[in-house]
């Protein structure tokens, strides 16, 4: 079975298990089955069952509406498998709360287990650096001036649209320090280089942030291009 129709039917799955919830007040008599509980009692199983049965529709909806972002992506993948281990623990707790004497109880904790599997299937298949649905690998980026490459790396960092060069990736005969400096509210202080080319120099073309804010951490000594530097894939 394919990943994707796994997931297909786990939407569906998802589905049956809302439909049942929202009709246990007529299948468990809930009417006059709750009325013994206290009031506070009372009202938090009936919340708690809405909001179950508001996860199972969430289930659905990211299984069929979203099939091929859950294998596709880390976030997607770890969504499948919290799904997985949600419907893995429900079987336990169905041995644990109701026993395995009654038929019933059997058959519902396989249903569970049919749960975990349609979910931690995909997971499994999806996950390997083989598979089809793993991440593709970052392009080569490439940075370039009068035909000339004055960066390359397949290892760069996209903030705001830009491209964070690895320093060891810059040709560095090109580029002389800048005492130009400049404020970004959230990155810090940026220092600057000139690049030449062919005798031309291009002031200020290149930025960087060697102490930027926490939350620039990722783009520190890093080295981001504009000024008529050209950007793309190698």
């Amino acid at each position: 079975m394919a990943p994707t129709s796994a997931l297909i039917l786990g939407g569906i799955f998802n589905i049956v298990f809302a439909v049942f919830h929202v009709l246990f007040w007529r299948l468990f008599d809930w009417k006059h089955d709750l009325a013994s509980l206290s009031n506070i009692n009372r009202q938090a199983m009936q919340i708690l069952n809405i909001c179950l049965t508001f996860t199972f529709l969430i289930f659905a909806y990211v299984s069929l509406f979203h099939t091929e972002e859950l294998l596709t992506t880390g976030l997607g993948r770890g969504l499948v498998m919290a799904i997985a281990i949600f419907w893995f623990l429900r079987a336990l707790e169905q041995v644990y709360f109701f026993g395995m004497r009654k038929i019933l109880s059997v058959a519902f904790f396989a249903v569970f287990l049919l749960g975990t599997a349609l979910y931690a299937y995909p997971w499994y298949i999806a996950r390997s650096p083989a598979s089809a649905y793993a991440e593709p690998e970052q392009p080569e980026a490439v940075a370039w001036i009068l035909h000339t490459q004055v960066a390359e790396s397949d290892e760069t960092v996209v903030v705001e649209g830009n491209h964070y060069f690895p320093p060891e990736s810059l040709a560095r005969k090109y580029f002389q320090p800048s005492d130009h400096k400049s404020q970004c509210p959230w990155k810090g202080t940026a220092s600057y280089y000139s690049i030449t080319v062919d005798g031309k120099e291009n002031k200020n073309a290149a930025w960087y942030y060697p102490e930027p804010r926490d939350a620039a951490a990722e783009i520190r000594g890093r080295v981001a291009f504009w000024k008529g530097v050209q950007v793309g894939d190698g």
